[in-house]
């Protein structure tokens, strides 16, 4: 298993490093920055498994991060400056990695039942439309079957 991914958002940039250095010395992945608009554009673009956020940071950035990885599960700790005992911080983030990882597994489950129901087997035609329907696709089932039989899917 990899090392767990972290990302450091803290308005000190000695800090946020003395942050990573700790990190990566505990044998984590780490980056430190201090830009709430550089962390969220990370997060959209590489793939973390934690965020630790200063509460120094604007009270919507965690929020905005959490968003911002929709594909994937973000796990966030806020950061009271400074972070306590050391031993703490790390075990805290061990956890929160290991939970991000179960968490990510949790979510796959779900959208491979949402796709292939409980019994592992492809749902039936008549399901997928309803279920189209939900997600805001053609107003009526007819609509739907016209634009499904246009498309030659049966």
């Amino acid at each position: 298993m990899d090392a767990p991914t972290v990302l450091v958002v803290h308005t000190d940039q000695k800090f946020a490093d003395l942050l990573v250095f700790v990190l990566e010395h505990c044998g984590f992945h780490a980056l430190a920055l201090t830009n709430a608009v550089d962390a969220i554009e990370h997060v959209e673009n590489l793939d973390f498994d934690v965020a630790v956020v200063s509460k120094e940071m604007p009270s919507a950035l965690p929020e905005l991060l959490f968003q911002a990885n929709r594909e994937n599960w973000l796990e966030i700790l806020m950061l009271n400056s400074p972070p306590g005992d050391v031993q703490d911080f790390i075990q805290a983030v061990s956890e929160a990695a290991e939970d991000r990882r179960w968490m990510c597994y949790l979510v796959a489950e779900a959208w491979y039942e949402a796709d292939f129901g409980v019994a592992g087997r492809p749902k039936n035609w008549r399901e997928r439309c309803e279920q189209a329907e939900l997600r805001g696709g053609p107003n009526s089932y007819e609509e739907l079957r016209a634009r499904v039989l246009s498309q030659g899917v049966l």
